[in-house]
């Protein structure tokens, strides 16, 4: 039995997709020059790897130094598929922030068509455009395309699985092998693309059994891929360390940073139209009845279909990770748009009293959100830009330092946002390290560090208040260097029975 009547793509989808498109286009324009925020690294990393690759060097040859102990700041290794597409654009234009960001803007239009696309066929035109405007300017409203992130081409990927998996017709092989594929493209770009075989698993279970064999050998194929990769690669996997840990993980701590990051990312998806917190917060309160209602008939419509297997495994895993941020959320941001829409076009049409509105509930649903859009456009555009590491002067003043002072001697730093330093100035850098001071020191003798430089911008505290306790208490290692108004700079000095060929 089908749960919905799959249609052909409507008349004019794909111009009345990208039309809806143009509040994100607008607003990514906008923001094109923006400089990534304080808190972001792994945009340096990525194209730290891309630079590698294009540079004939190993993989992790980046500059950055992993220490386990702040797993936190970042992997020892990304996954690979950001740094592939990333490579191409890095040999042309050299690690320029302005022109990467066009693999993201491209990556995020990419998602977001094929979402649209999705629901449209299965819904009608103005359901698919309503979630294509939806989704692209939830994300922009949240700078999600100013850094070189892999979330926008990983959720491209999910979805281009997610519409193979779903199309008309009995699973065949070669289908199977495809979806293997993009499977395996989706964990390329994220790690949690592993959502996907828990997802083929509970698909697999809700096939006819004529069609189970077929369904289930993307699962056996990453299976086996997956083991290969674990034993080869297992050091490199980010955070595999805290997913074994996981029988000894506090759920119910996971669970509950989980919901507090999904509130946020859902706030997000209902935009922001309003230029005060009271009015938007009204009307997040009431979006939140459309929302739930459209909720509800997508967990009942699409049952059955890799799309519904695909969010409830991938939300799962989301609450199970040992890290959380709402734009890991950004995937599931299509149905979260198909669910307020939705929710809207059943309310229009209990509206019997207004039939001639009733019958147009998609476009009355279309065109609400088109004006809602705009307005949150317009209170966006308005907004400066967010604070950034690069963009901040004390840091390119201690950049600058930095890149004179690796002329005449060889570097290696600690510093509270290694990744970023190490792209900028090509000085291999580690994050501050949080353990008692003879565990700290051991740590920079075993990596050959040379300077700590303390310092914060806001972003971390903590990790900044370890390291001044280490140099006040151990003052004979180290020697001030350079001063600004936000930063210092020591220099390290590695004592002679610390040297490792000591005796």
């Amino acid at each position: 039995m089908r749960l919905y009547i799959p249609v052909e793509r409507p008349r004019h989808a794909l111009v009345i997709y990208l039309l809806s498109l143009v509040p994100f286009v607008v607003l990514a324009l906008h923001q094109w020059d923006y400089l990534p925020r304080l808190t972001d690294g792994d945009f340096a990393q990525y194209i730290l790897h891309a630079k590698a690759i294009v540079e004939g060097r190993r993989y992790t040859d980046t500059g950055y130094i992993f220490t386990p102990l702040t797993f936190l700041i970042g992997p020892k290794a990304q996954p690979p598929g950001l740094p592939l597409l990333l490579a191409p654009f890095v040999a042309i234009f050299g690690t320029n922030l302005i022109a990467l960001k066009s693999v993201v803007v491209l990556s995020a239009i990419a998602f977001v068509l094929i979402a649209a696309n999705y629901f449209g066929r299965r819904e009608s035109l103005w359901t698919g455009a309503a979630v294509a405007l939806l989704t692209s300017l939830s994300l922009q409203t949240q700078y999600a395309t100013i850094s070189v992130i892999a979330d926008l081409p990983f959720a491209a990927a999910c979805w281009w699985l997610i519409s193979l998996a779903d199309r008309e017709g009995a699973w065949t092989g070669y289908r199977a092998a495809v979806v293997t594929i993009l499977g395996g493209v989706a964990v390329a770009f994220r790690v949690a693309g592993a959502a996907a075989g828990l997802a083929v698993l509970l698909f697999a279970l809700l096939r006819p059994h004529a069609q189970k064999r077929a369904a289930s050998l993307p699962l056996v194929l990453w299976s086996l891929g997956g083991l290969v990769v674990v034993v080869l690669f297992g050091e490199f996997i980010p955070f595999a360390r805290q997913v074994l840990l996981l029988p000894e993980a506090d759920f119910f701590n996971r669970v509950a940073d989980f919901a507090l990051h999904a509130k946020e990312a859902v706030l997000y998806a209902m935009l922001y139209p309003f230029g005060g917190d009271r009015p938007n917060d009204i009307y997040h309160l009431l979006c939140l009845v459309p929302m739930t209602i459209g909720g509800v008939h997508f967990l009942v419509r699409y049952r059955r279909t890799f799309a519904w297997c695909f969010t409830l495994s991938y939300m799962l895993m989301l609450s199970l990770a040992p890290v959380q941020e709402a734009r890991y959320i950004w995937p599931l941001y299509p149905v979260l748009a198909y669910a307020l829409v939705d929710g809207l076009e059943i309310l229009v049409r209990w509206l019997r009293f207004l039939p001639g509105v009733a019958t147009r509930a998609p476009a009355v649903a279309f065109g609400t959100f088109a004006l809602l859009a705009v307005m949150s456009t317009w209170h966006a555009f308005r907004l400066p830009a967010p604070p950034s590491l690069l963009g901040n002067p004390d840091v390119q003043s201690l950049f600058a330092w930095l890149d004179t002072e690796k002329q005449h001697t060889p570097q290696r730093v600690v510093f509270i946002n290694p990744r970023v330093l190490a792209l900028e100035t090509g000085i291999p850098a580690m994050a501050p390290i949080f353990a008692r001071e003879q565990r700290v020191l051991a740590e920079f003798n075993k990596h050959g560090i040379t300077a700590v430089i303390v310092g914060d911008v806001g972003t971390g505290e903590v990790a900044d208040s370890v390291m001044r306790k280490v140099i006040a208490d151990a003052p004979d290692r180290f020697t001030p260097v350079y001063r600004n108004p936000t930063f210092e700079v020591y220099r390290y000095a590695v004592r002679a029975v610390d040297r490792p060929n000591a005796k």
